[in-house]
């Protein structure tokens, strides 16, 4: 029988260690090479990749077959099942995310999770799914793991720095009003303890920078307050989003109205 080993320059027993330190426990290929350099062995996520390919069926023929009880006929509790495998990894990605330095090291820590499915997703699958995760973490938006939290872009906070009042209104409207249509009337300032003047300069503030908009101008009576909508991140501190949306009418807008909450 022919040595699989002969054309490696790695000892055998290296080889077999890397490959089922990969597949037992969840690291990526470039954690497993940190390692084994800690441990004196120097080789090239790359190379640990083409072991795995090469020899991972291989040492997996070699394993004992193991039996399951007679009262466990149910299937792995620890595999992902189909219906549930993108949610999960996307889930898995966002997580891991924090603890990355580059795309390619989330790619590797999604992959070898993808292989904990019932039925592995597709390489391209696991690369939109890791693409995605990693795009909320560049950008700030990844709240797994730290509990609830307000994320503001750095052009925000170039655009409002200035302006002490309007990031803080910025920031209690991030908090609270965020996916929903609010009113920015003079209650909202009495609630604040802000004298109306304050309030309303804080207000045109952040209309000027483009981080709300308004959609509806009000004015009709004490029950049709403005009412105002977040908008997403603005690409340049001096530069709005786009052009606002027309408001429903042209009516001199009330600051003497109660707010109106809609979800």
């Amino acid at each position: 029988m022919r040595n699989p080993f002969r054309y490696f320059n790695s000892s055998p027993e290296v080889i077999r260690l890397t490959v089922m330190m990969y597949i037992r426990y969840p690291l990526s290929l470039r954690q497993v090479e940190d390692i084994l350099f800690e441990r004196g062995i120097d080789i090239c996520h790359e190379t640990i990749r083409l072991w795995w390919s090469r020899f991972g069926p291989m040492f997996a023929n070699e394993l004992p077959i193991l039996t399951r009880p007679a009262n466990e006929n149910g299937p792995d509790d620890n595999r992902i099942p189909i219906g549930k495998r993108g949610d999960t990894l996307f889930h898995f990605a966002l997580d891991q995310a924090r603890f990355v330095d580059t795309l390619s090291d989330l790619l590797d820590v999604v992959s070898t999770q993808n292989m904990n499915c019932e039925e592995p997703l597709s390489q391209t699958e696991v690369r939109k799914i890791a693409s995605s995760a990693w795009g909320y973490e560049s950008r700030g938006e990844n709240l797994k793991g730290r509990g609830g939290s307000v994320v503001i872009s750095n052009c925000v906070l170039d655009a409002l720095i200035d302006d002490p009042d309007a990031w803080c209104l910025y920031g209690k409207l991030k908090r609270h009003h965020w996916g929903r249509d609010f009113a920015l009337a003079k209650p909202m300032a009495a609630s604040m303890d802000w004298t109306l003047r304050r309030w309303k300069k804080a207000r045109a503030k952040l209309v000027a920078v483009g981080v709300i908009r308004c959609i509806h101008r009000g004015g009709s009576g004490p029950g049709d307050p403005p009412l105002y909508r977040l908008r997403g991140a603005i690409s340049h501190p001096n530069k709005k989003l786009d052009t606002p949306l027309p408001c429903t009418t042209v009516s001199k807008q009330s600051d003497d109205t109660e707010p109106v909450l809609n979800r």
